[in-house]
């Protein structure tokens, strides 16, 4: 369904899971994720289904990030993408959710907790980065032993993202995020333009940690975390 969280802006979410169910002679209150999909310009469809057992324990509401191709392109920020988090909750009656970023979600998960550190009950960061470092990037595509020809599209797209370099790109980075198993079929309607748009921008100058109400010793990568 789609949910209009200020004048002229609908975002899609998807809900999964009751957040109160029937205990005995009462309703008892289960907790809300909230899922912060990759991207940008990506949508949330390649995440649900491992994330569906989840509502067996909660409620899980799938947020689609603002990537409408209708509305100015200077709304593709994090700050923008940060606030919408408090804006859907608000709307859906949400409070003191468990919010979960993965990838690019996870800096926009990032700056959610900086510009609102007390509303989340806990942020999870998966697969997360907190900034873009080329060489860094490069150095785990050699120790993971990438194919010649993927480790050197991923430079090219890299330090110069533009539509031409991605699509030489991203049909070979399937395997560089498929440690265990391969990735399901890619079910997203993308908004490539959203990627670009960020990646080309600010995304190259941007450091997540500032803000951060706990202290995070700066790797360019996350693994999984728990913030309090």
């Amino acid at each position: 369904m789609r949910v209009q969280i200020e004048p002229g802006v609908r975002l899609f979410v998807d809900v999964d899971g009751c957040s109160h169910r029937p205990d005995g002679d009462r309703l008892k209150k289960y907790p809300t994720l909230v899922l912060l999909h990759g991207g940008p310009g990506h949508d949330h469809s390649s995440f649900k289904p491992d994330l569906l057992p989840l509502a067996e324990d909660m409620q899980v509401v799938f947020v689609d990030h603002r990537r409408s191709d209708r509305r100015d392109s200077s709304e593709w920020n994090l700050d923008q993408w940060a606030d919408d988090v408090i804006r859907v909750c608000d709307v859906l009656g949400i409070e003191k959710p468990f919010v979960l970023g993965a990838s690019f979600g996870a800096m926009v998960a990032m700056r959610y907790l900086a510009r609102h550190p007390t509303h989340a009950t806990k942020v999870v960061l998966v697969s997360g980065t907190a900034r873009v470092v080329v060489e860094e990037q490069l150095a785990v595509l050699d120790k993971r032993g990438v194919r010649p020809e993927i480790r050197e599209a991923a430079e090219t797209f890299w330090r110069n993202p533009t539509p031409e370099n991605g699509a030489a790109f991203l049909p070979l980075s399937g395997p560089i995020y498929a440690v265990a198993a391969p990735l399901p079929p890619s079910r997203s309607v993308s908004n490539y333009d959203v990627m670009f748009h960020f990646l080309q921008g600010k995304c190259r100058l941007w450091i997540c940690f500032p803000g951060l109400p706990v202290p995070l010793r700066p790797p360019s990568f996350l693994a999984v975390s728990r913030i309090q």
